[in-house]
């Protein structure tokens, strides 16, 4: 599913199986399924092929994406790629997710553990250098390198900004 592949599964079909209550998110069945009764929450946490951890839904003896599985059931369509705005893949809230492309959704991407600075893509180098960088249309783009390290992070949110960055970007 997140290879290329086409989902199977219509509308009529997720609808005739599942209920999605958008204010918690959560998704039960309407009928039974081997030993899940109906009322029963549906979603298993699972690793994706990018190594993100995620619920899904087995429909038809294939696992699907349950974000995926609840925006065709609210808008009748496959999505491209679904974010979940807050960086929780587990929270299915439909004001949590959005549809997206590859390049925004990461521009809604957690911090990362290793950075030192608490700021997204700024760092130092050597031991007075302050160095921020961002990427623009996939290439790597240094914004300032320079003493102050207050100026690396003023450039480095400006840009961001300019560029569309998701105001959550680097926050979790």
């Amino acid at each position: 599913m997140y290879s290329g592949t086409k989902i199977v599964i219509s509308y009529d079909r997720a609808h005739e199986l599942l209920s999605y209550d958008k204010d918690t998110g959560i998704v039960r069945r309407k009928t039974q399924v081997r030993q899940y009764a109906p009322g029963s929450i549906v979603g298993s946490l699972r690793t994706t092929n990018a190594g993100h951890k995620s619920l899904f839904v087995a429909i038809d003896r294939k696992q699907l994406g349950l974000h995926r599985v609840i925006w065709l059931m609210q808008t009748g369509e496959m999505p491209n790629i679904i974010d979940h705005i807050n960086g929780d893949a587990t929270d299915n809230r439909w004001e949590n997710l959005r549809n997206t492309t590859q390049k925004m959704n990461c521009r809604n991407r957690a911090l990362r553990s290793s950075n030192k600075t608490g700021i997204s893509g700024v760092w130092l180098v050597r031991k007075s250098s302050w160095v921020a960088q961002i990427h623009s249309d996939n290439e790597p783009c240094i914004i300032y390198q320079g003493k102050d390290f207050f100026e690396a992070c003023c450039r480095r949110k400006s840009a961001e900004h300019r560029l569309g960055y998701h105001p959550n970007h680097g926050m979790r």
